[in-house]
């Protein structure tokens, strides 16, 4: 009978360890598969106001010119624009939230300032930095109407 109790008490221990490690390499691979997977946010877009574009705001989906150089035509500057996206994406993804903030400045054009992949200790991702544009000349200011 003892032996028999012994016998028993071996099997159930072998049973638990066997159920354990069981346990323990379902737990490792859902961790692996955790650590391979990218949780990937969507591209952030500020805008600064500089001035007042006096013009109504358009639609997202405006046909706004991107510019990569100033253009030689009078024009004042109504807005900062920057894009910044995760590390995954490009030019490609965070451009087209730039030009829709772009347009609901009123804006004519974006002048691209900046665009580039980067990483620092602030900000890692793909950054875009543009200025939001009306054609025309410049308002006067106070300091010049008084003279």
């Amino acid at each position: 009978m003892r032996l028999q109790l012994a016998d028993h008490l071996a099997r159930g221990y072998s049973f638990c360890v066997l159920q354990f490690c069981r346990i323990a390499i379902a737990l490792l691979i859902v961790a692996v598969l955790a650590a391979c997977t990218t949780v990937a946010l969507p591209p952030q877009v500020t805008v600064a106001e500089v001035e007042p574009s006096g013009k109504a705001a358009k639609g997202p989906d405006c046909n706004l010119p991107v510019l990569r150089t100033t253009p030689l035509t009078d024009y004042r500057e109504v807005a900062i624009i920057e894009g910044l996206g995760n590390r995954f994406v490009e030019e490609k993804d965070v451009l087209p939230l730039v030009v829709a903030k772009g347009c609901e400045t009123g804006a004519d054009a974006l002048v691209i300032r900046d665009s580039r992949a980067q990483t620092s200790e602030n900000m890692t991702g793909y950054y875009i930095n543009a200025i939001a544009i009306v054609y025309g000349k410049k308002h006067p200011t106070v300091e010049q109407r008084t003279r």
